[in-house]
């Protein structure tokens, strides 16, 4: 969480020797100079300190990895994205995280593991939905609506969770999803599960987690009619019986 790989010591005494031959010649020009180094000096020490600590990333990797029936993460791949992450102080409930997804390939399947939001947890309660917020959620969850934004609503949603994260001591969670693309489960079909993966460091009561997991699964079927594919949203129970 520092920026001192930013704020070389070189630049800085550049900037106080350029200011100091200004205020010598030229007071007035002198003057704007030790503005530009002042916002220098703010930039550099305040502004850019927001990148992730390496030993939080590391936690909320560690949190993925003690989940067992999840791909185990590429905790290079996913370091690198985490303490990349631009994660200011800010009233945010989340920051989106971009970055490689980690693939691993079957027989006849692939799993592809990705981050999504950077959770932070002492807000959660200010974004908790109202029963509005929550019946809209239910419309869009009924009509297949399923991405990160949605998942971050249906985290908001949820009291237990949002209490669990409250009560966490850590600053961050981490929401992230695990697609399952079956080629060889039923024939001339694509099947895909989209099963999001929320880590809350220190959280005992994982039963609580997994049934979040579970209810906001997405279960789909691609099939070609014609010369186009066709994508639609099955149940659990189809999927499970192809």
């Amino acid at each position: 969480m520092y920026a001192s790989h930013f704020f070389t010591l070189r630049n800085f005494l550049t900037k106080i020797k350029v200011c100091f031959l200004f205020f010598y010649f030229c007071p007035f020009l002198g003057l704007f100079d030790l503005f530009d180094l002042v916002g220098y000096v703010f930039i550099k020490c305040v502004l850019v300190v927001f990148d992730m600590d390496r030993k939080v990333a590391k936690k909320l990797l560690g949190e993925l990895g003690r989940r067992g029936r999840l791909v185990t993460p590429n905790n290079e791949l996913f370091l690198d994205i985490l303490v990349s992450a631009k994660v200011p102080e800010s009233s945010r409930f989340y920051e989106e995280v971009s970055g490689d997804r980690q693939t691993v390939r079957g027989i006849g399947r692939c799993h592809c593991l990705s981050l999504s939001k950077i959770l932070r947890n002492k807000n959660a309660k200010y974004y908790q939905l109202s029963q509005w917020g929550r019946a809209y959620e239910a419309v869009a969850s009924a009509f297949g609506i399923c991405s990160s934004d949605a998942l971050g609503r249906d985290l908001q949603a949820d009291e237990n969770l949002i209490r669990m994260m409250t009560e966490c001591e850590d600053p961050f969670s981490l929401l992230g999803k695990l697609e399952t693309y079956d080629f060889e489960k039923s024939k001339g079909k694509l099947l895909i599960r989209i099963y999001p993966v929320l880590g809350i460091p220190g959280v005992e009561d994982m039963n609580s987690i997994y049934d979040w997991e579970r209810a906001n699964t997405v279960y789909e079927e691609v099939k070609v009619v014609g010369f186009f594919p066709k994508q639609k949203r099955i149940s659990s129970q189809e999927y499970l019986s192809c």
